[in-house]
């Protein structure tokens, strides 16, 4: 049977994800207690081929691109964003996966074409030396989004050469040649089990890696097998995509929650209905329409990026800079609007067993992400409009 065409199966997949947001919030306190994802959760993802979402054809993916990838996971957000956070992992590192050497891709995908990918990019945190056929590998890297569902893991390191400074580098490397250290103990999005992960001298062959400058240019490897217009976009431009997704989710489940519970509830001091305060009038009008606003910017930039894809161009570095400036401001945005619906549902919102609790906590560890982070990405778009370098070495 051929596959479903990419509108048919993109209207299938959010009607999916829709059925899974009062499961995903029935789940939610669990997971955070377990500091990861049920097992149940992580089947019902697969069940869906979630993360198969930017995954190449040649493997069974379904190479939709952006403006879908945005849906479903904002879409899941909205059940947990833990859940968005962690699917998103899976996702990108699916897409990034496409990138390498055709020879690599048929190592990680040959033998589990539903393998969950996740990846830590911190480039600093590890190194790198070339041998015979490929590399060794060593370093501790932080934040191992997802890794309690997964098989391997995309790692960012710096390639050290004799007299040459570190050139950015990602290395495939099976989860099975790493040790995990199960440190996940924070104040927000705790289900994600972000352990670190730690890699000793490791052999990557050369197939299962990637110079981080053929990621930007429609120059990678991986074309010579996935030439979705999807595979010519600047990878690292990208991430926002993920990050600002799962945030908007989670945004838009504090505003669910909040007026639902708002209808109902009455004021201890004086058994009036808090729906007829105007206050809160106003606050829920701001965050509804800051949640708008983070879901325009996101899709307005996720169709863009693909329509440049698809018309063959090259992006420029203004692009890529807004791209990542634009998601940031959409996360931004979003956890603002959070904010404003926990500071209007006062005291009862303080307590473990509200839902607002846990959607304050994962929002603002959404932020803390360097994708997210205001400053980190607004002051290279800044720079670059001010005529300046914009240092994004990456981009």
């Amino acid at each position: 049977m051929p596959a479903p065409e990419p509108p048919l199966l993109h209207a299938d997949m959010l009607t999916t994800a829709e059925a899974l947001i009062p499961v995903l919030r029935d789940r939610a306190d669990e997971a955070d207690k377990n500091r990861r994802l049920s097992d149940d959760t992580l089947a019902d993802l697969r069940a869906a081929g979630f993360a198969r979402l930017l995954q190449p054809a040649a493997f069974g993916g379904y190479e939709m691109g952006f403006p879908a990838l945005v849906d479903v996971l904002s879409t899941i957000g909205r059940g947990c964003s833990a859940t968005g956070w962690v699917l998103g992992q899976y996702c990108i590192h699916a897409y990034m996966t496409g990138f390498f050497p055709p020879e690599g891709q048929h190592e990680v995908w040959d033998d589990d074409p539903e393998t969950f990918l996740v990846g830590v990019l911190a480039f600093p945190a590890g190194r790198a030396t070339r041998v015979d056929g490929g590399f060794r590998l060593s370093g501790r890297w932080s934040f191992a989004s997802g890794i309690d569902g997964a098989k391997w893991c995309i790692f960012g390191a710096n390639l050290l050469e004799d007299g040459q400074p570190p050139k950015p580098w990602l290395f495939h490397v099976s989860l099975s040649e790493a040790t995990q250290d199960d440190n996940w103990y924070t104040s927000g999005l705790r289900a994600t089990g972000s352990k670190d992960v730690i890699v000793d001298d490791v052999f990557v062959p050369t197939c299962r890696t990637l110079d981080v400058e053929r990621t930007k240019n429609a120059d990678s490897p991986g074309l010579a097998l996935n030439n979705a217009p999807i595979f010519r976009t600047p990878m690292f431009g990208c991430f926002g995509f993920v990050q600002g997704s799962a945030t908007l989710g989670g945004a838009m489940a504090a505003s669910e929650i909040f007026t639902g519970q708002m209808r109902e509830r009455v004021a201890t001091s004086s058994g009036a209905r808090i729906a007829g305060f105007m206050t809160l009038h106003s606050k829920v009008a701001e965050a509804e329409a800051a949640i708008n606003a983070a879901a325009a910017i996101l899709k307005t930039d996720a169709a863009r990026i693909m329509a440049i894809a698809e018309a063959g161009e090259i992006f420029d570095m203004e692009t890529r800079l807004a791209l990542r400036r634009n998601a940031a401001y959409a996360a931004k945005l979003s956890v603002g609007a959070v904010d404003d619906i926990v500071s209007a549902a006062g005291g009862a919102a303080l307590f473990d067993t509200n839902p607002l609790s846990r959607t304050f906590r994962d929002a603002h560890a959404c932020l803390a992400h360097i994708t997210m982070n205001w400053e980190a990405n607004a002051v290279p778009a800044g720079r670059q409009s001010l005529g300046l370098d914009s240092e994004a070495t990456l981009l």
